[in-house]
């Protein structure tokens, strides 16, 4: 893990979730800070359309940025906002706060956090 994504985990998270944090993050974006996960395409640009995926399941259309693929649609903000690596985990932290791993829930699973 690249020690600034590692510093910024150490001052926002509980030591005990350090090891989580850390592969949740990169299983979200390969640890890349300007990782982009952007499927608006599928609703002529618009945010929180349902589609259904290639294997089947239905998702909303997202823009999601950054170490942990923080929803634009969600949570408001830009490119920008969420590719800053502070603004990214602290988000993170916020949101691990009130739920747990469950807002990433496919790599909390796969993790066996959930």
């Amino acid at each position: 893990m690249p020690e600034p994504l590692a510093a910024l985990i150490r001052a926002e998270f509980p030591a005990a979730q350090w090891v989580n944090a850390g592969e949740i993050s990169y299983l979200e974006s390969g640890w890349r800070a300007d990782a982009e996960a952007d499927t608006r395409w599928r609703a002529d640009g618009e945010l929180g359309v349902e589609y259904t995926m290639d294997d089947g399941r239905s998702a909303l259309t997202e823009w999601a940025v950054g170490y942990y693929q923080i929803n634009i649609g969600a949570h408001g903000g830009d490119f920008a906002t969420w590719s800053d690596p502070a603004r990214n985990v602290a988000k993170a932290r916020e949101l691990w706060g009130y739920s747990g791993w469950s807002p990433w829930y496919y790599s909390a699973q796969s993790l066996g956090l959930l």
